[in-house]
């Protein structure tokens, strides 16, 4: 995840669209529609036993929502919806908030408290972090020299290991050519101008292949090259595609904040059904420095001990930032964020990798034109720290083995690190 000086939404969502589990979905539907009046479009995805539901016309109710939830908010005299109004602790509501909530009143007031799994289809980020760190690299990527060649000695680490990369498309990079499975959708087709954001999949690629010279990268893309956002919605149809793939570990350097600190059901839903089989190693966030926030204050919900998603779930190894070594060891970069759910560190700071060729956007005074990059770029954030690690257990995992085994070395030389190994525990 690199960081940006653009505020991030947090929380954000589309605006008229909710899932919920998919038997529940006629009655969902049927509740709105006689409730309301709303006709909803309905979209299973029985991979994940999970419907996406879509009122039309939301934002023209809006005033009979905000009445109806009001009113239910009233009644406290039935001990199975105590709980439905409890969860309800915000006034800065939108329909689609009033509504969701009306529906859970509706049910747990008469079903003796049961309520049908539901949840919001919100939006993931991957290079938007947020709030800014000012200076050098951290805020965009800059032009930077070749990398030095990996020693042949570590040619053959990754021998017969496949990693998922799912992030924007990737730019077919000389140094990558014959090394990744991509679809023609999954590539980025040549531009006279790029997003600075259409690199980051390419540069993720070039730190993984880089610690896994062998391993063979698996792309799709799921978020724009423009500005590096999709639905969960989306995002999740792309993630269990990567079941029975033959990919063992999965690098996800993308994920969204919740106001509520609740992880979203669809992508909590995704990622149990792929952790069994996949070691999924996610960035956790940009988001870590407290005197950014008194500085400047982006959003109240957004603070550096606020939850990262998917990095926060349990089945997720989390990867945060580390500077380079100074004289006492490696310590943590200022926007890596320190909470518990974090599990390891690797350098997010300054690292250079394969980019774009060509001119790409980027913010500059008035009238400076685009910056040419020739391939290569520094860059900072905890996405590649976290694409780091995962070339690290791809390095360490046999074709023959669960990835997960990996996993124990991996954590025995993390929480030892030698001096030419790139990761550490973080014990925070």
């Amino acid at each position: 995840m690199a960081n940006d000086n653009q505020p991030i939404a947090v929380a954000s969502y589309e605006r008229e669209e909710f899932v919920v589990a998919l038997p529940y979905a006629p009655a969902v539907r049927d509740r709105i529609q006689r409730e309301f009046g709303l006709a909803c479009e309905l979209t299973d995805n029985r991979d994940l036993n999970l419907t996406l539901v879509a009122p039309r016309q939301l934002g023209r109710a809006a005033e009979v929502l905000r009445r109806a939830a009001t009113e239910r908010m009233g009644h406290r005299d039935n001990d199975h919806i105590l709980e439905v109004l409890r969860l309800r602790k915000r006034a800065d509501t939108s329909p689609l908030d009033d509504l969701m909530f009306c529906l859970r009143y509706d049910f747990a007031a008469s079903c003796a408290g049961w309520v049908p799994a539901m949840g919001k289809n919100r939006h993931l980020h991957n290079v938007t972090g947020a709030p800014h760190i000012d200076g050098g690299a951290i805020l965009y990527p800059e032009p930077a020299s070749v990398p030095r060649p990996v020693p042949e000695s570590a040619m053959d680490r990754g021998t017969g290991v496949r990693v998922g990369l799912l992030d924007t498309q990737l730019y077919p990079h000389q140094d990558l050519a014959g090394r990744y499975l991509a679809g023609p959708a999954d590539l980025l087709e040549p531009r006279t101008l790029y997003s600075r954001f259409a690199g980051h999949a390419t540069f993720i690629a070039g730190l993984i292949l880089r610690h896994a010279p062998a391993a063979e990268l698996l792309v799709r893309h799921t978020l724009g090259d423009e500005n590096a956002t999709t639905t969960v919605w989306d995002f999740v149809h792309k993630l269990v595609r990567f079941r029975d793939s033959g990919v063992q570990i999965l690098n996800l350097s993308l994920g969204c904040y919740t106001a509520d600190g609740e992880p979203p059901m669809v992508l909590q839903r995704a990622i149990q059904q792929l952790a069994p089989d996949i070691v999924i190693v996610a960035a956790a966030g940009n988001h870590g420095d407290p005197a950014e926030y008194a500085r400047n204050p982006v959003h109240p919900f957004l603070t550096p001990q606020t939850a990262f998603w998917p990095a926060a779930l349990d089945d997720v190894l989390a990867v945060g930032a580390d500077l380079d070594p100074g004289p006492d060891g490696p310590r943590p970069a200022p926007f890596s964020p320190l909470l518990p759910w974090v599990t390891y560190m690797a350098k997010g700071e300054g690292v250079v990798s394969t980019y774009l060729k060509g001119h790409v956007e980027i913010p500059r005074p008035a009238g400076e034109r685009p910056q040419p990059f020739h391939g290569y770029a520094r860059w900072s954030g905890t996405s590649f720290a976290a694409a780091i690690v995962t070339g690290e257990l791809a390095a360490l995992t046999k074709p023959d083995r669960s990835a997960w085994r990996a996993v124990a070395e991996l954590r025995e030389r993390a929480a030892k690190p030698a001096d030419d190994f790139p990761v550490r525990l973080f014990e925070g």
